[in-house]
């Protein structure tokens, strides 16, 4: 699918409806697998201030077979925290992760750039080749009501029935988004059981970078997101949603 983008506004501030970001970061190193992510786990403690967490359930794997297979070889193996952050780490991933409350991308960015330091210097990383920026919105509506989406069968909206879609926006290059919607979501929020709809779009950029190049690429898929974002939702919605 794709987007003309060129004329999309981004609203200086709305009501908040994010209820997850993340920034993935994925790369090669010819080092043991447990061995880069124990160094990561060091330096991010020690360094950047992060709390050890919990191992997660990949780790419980042996390090051969999470090497071979490439279902489980990018997932990450320990669980770090920091002032509303989750760090996510393992021997080819690292992944920021901040649910609710979203504490905004000045913040996120000033994380990413720390964290790009702290990668260089370990100098275990032989190459980085996919970043990934998603963005995961929650509306407590049917939210298919308020896009410019055409979605119809036999010319008869079907917009009030369950929809999930699924489509890439390919126009941008060399990033690529992968875009779900969903208008029959159940989340729990604050320990209540939340039915609504979601929209959740992943950035992503596939080719081999520098480690220097990390926090514009962020950038620039972060920025990319956010005009996806508001191409898809109806003016008058966006105004709707202003605090």
């Amino acid at each position: 699918m794709k987007f003309n983008l060129a004329n999309t506004q981004i609203p200086h501030k709305i009501a908040d409806r994010i209820i997850e970001s993340v920034v993935e970061i994925r790369f090669d190193s010819p080092w043991p697998t447990d061995q880069v992510a124990d160094n990561l786990f060091l330096e991010f403690c020690t360094k950047l201030k992060y709390l050890p967490g919990k191992d997660l359930p990949v780790k419980s794997f042996p390090a051969d077979i999470r090497e071979k297979d490439p279902q489980i070889k990018y997932l990450p193996t320990k669980e770090l925290t920091k002032d509303g952050i989750l760090l996510l780490i393992g021997g080819h991933v690292v992944a920021l992760v901040n649910r609710k409350p979203y504490l905004g991308w000045e913040h996120l960015s000033k994380e990413i750039n720390d964290i790009a330091d702290r990668l260089k210097s370990i100098g275990l990383i032989e190459g980085y080749q996919r970043l990934g920026v998603r963005y995961v919105n929650f509306f407590d509506s049917n939210i298919l009501k308020n896009t410019n989406l055409q979605i119809g069968f036999l010319g008869e909206q079907v917009i009030d029935s369950k929809i999930n879609l699924h489509f890439i926006v390919d126009n941008n290059p060399p990033f690529v988004a992968d875009v779900r919607i969903t208008n029959n979501a159940r989340i729990v929020d604050e320990g209540k059981s939340l039915e609504g709809s979601l929209v959740d779009i992943d950035v992503y950029f596939k080719d081999h970078f520098e480690v220097s190049k990390l926090a514009e690429l962020a950038r620039e898929s972060h920025d990319l997101e956010k005009k996806i974002f508001f191409h898809l939702l109806k003016k008058e919605f966006i105004d709707s949603l202003n605090p």
